[in-house]
């Protein structure tokens, strides 16, 4: 039998639980599990899901009914509306900053100037965390093309996107890959057909169910989490902070097999793309995201992260998929010098925080990078060209 002291004490234990909940739910406190595995895309959002800021995502994020980090909007287009869609990763859903901080929003309030081709603008973001451009066409297949884009931008982040794009370098167990046969790309979900996949699948989906409705949980993950994010990136310098979780070999020309199919197969992905987009209609333009050593205001410092290569060269993949844009004729942003110049004029970090220099895009830097899109797309679409060159600061 259980002794009355340990009976005292479990029950205080559920008291105190139950207390905890409530208080959390009062004050609006959750941090759920947002991604679930999908038996398409390998993991995707639960639409309409909601999560708090934490230390570990600074900013709440609100899923829409299409299961993406955007408002909802309605499938059919209005003639009065310039729509385009917006496909990629981390930097595109953008959890470290609110919502209308988003680089694609300032984007969409900086085109309102200039009208593209006489039109309303309307941004509509597609950008999910881990994606790599495989998962991003696929997304253009089964989400984005049904909203009739009138542009599709592809934002590739070159400091994960190419390794994630093959599975020998990148080999993740819930993420579909295509490969390249016979110079064609085709398709390859055995990961994702298997049982094993759909027991996890089942799995998962239970599990979450629990940990999503206990906010007591919840917190204890958070501040878990927390201590274990501080801890991994103590003891970095700088420089290595800047090229923390990248691969260092995207800074050189392809020196094994591996690299080179991974490149290949990430320009024939980018080629498909545009292909599928021009079939519907749609412009198709390439946006290159920066790499955080690519635009760190010191330069002594981006010169210390390109010294352990052999070509010291930050910008090759940008160079490359420039010159591979030009050849299929799609036109490209690229983002490193722009934003880089604006790092050393005003001595600001665009990438991080005080704290620590790597990671994605901070407030500023998407304010940066959206004002740099507008400025183009208005060169390209805009019946007035009203967008100068700025260079927005904003407050940290």
């Amino acid at each position: 039998m259980i002794s009355r002291n340990v009976a005292t004490v479990i029950v205080s234990v559920i008291v105190a639980i139950i207390a905890l909940e409530i208080i959390l739910r009062i004050a609006g406190i959750a941090y759920l599990e947002i991604y679930r595995l999908d038996p398409v895309l390998g993991w995707s959002p639960r639409p309409l899901a909601k999560s708090s800021a934490s230390p570990n995502s600074p900013a709440p994020i609100e899923i829409n009914g299409a299961g993406f980090r955007d408002r909802d909007h309605a499938v059919a287009k209005s003639d009065e509306v310039f729509r385009i869609v917006v496909l990629g990763d981390s930097f595109v859903e953008g959890r470290e900053v609110g919502f209308d901080d988003l680089f694609w929003q300032i984007t969409q309030r900086e085109l309102e100037t200039c009208q593209p081709r006489g039109k309303r603008p309307e941004i509509l973001g597609f950008g999910i965390n881990g994606y790599g451009t495989a998962q991003e066409l696929l997304v253009l297949r089964e989400h984005a093309l049904k909203y009739q884009p009138d542009l599709v931008l592809l934002a590739f982040f070159t400091g994960n996107d190419v390794a994630n794009n093959s599975a020998e370098l990148d080999g993740h167990p819930e993420r579909p890959y295509f490969e390249l046969r016979d110079d064609e790309l085709v398709l390859n979900r055995n990961n994702l057909d298997s049982i094993e996949f759909r027991i996890e699948r089942w799995w998962s989906n239970l599990g979450q169910s629990v940990y999503n409705h206990l906010r007591s949980a919840q917190v204890l993950r958070q501040l878990y989490l927390t201590n274990k994010l501080r801890r991994k990136y103590l003891d970095l310098t700088v420089a290595d902070q800047l090229v923390a979780d990248l691969n260092r070999e995207i800074y050189q020309p392809p020196e094994t097999e591996q690299w080179i199919r991974a490149w290949q197969i990430s320009e024939a992905l980018i080629s498909r793309m545009k292909r599928e987009a021009n079939a519907a209609g749609a412009d198709f333009w390439l946006v290159l995201m920066t790499n955080p050593a690519q635009v760190y205001p010191d330069q002594r410092v981006r010169i210390d992260v390109a010294t352990p290569t052999v070509f010291k060269d930050l910008m090759y993949p940008d160079r490359r998929l420039n010159g591979f844009a030009a050849l299929l004729e799609i036109p490209l942003i690229g983002l490193a010098a722009p934003l880089r110049t604006f790092a050393e004029r005003n001595q600001a970090l665009l990438h991080g925080s005080a704290d620590f220099a790597g990671g994605h895009w901070n407030k500023k830097g998407h304010a940066v990078a959206g004002r740099e899109i507008a400025r183009r797309l208005c060169d390209a679409y805009g019946t007035e060209r009203s967008i100068e060159r700025r260079e927005p600061v904003t407050d940290e």
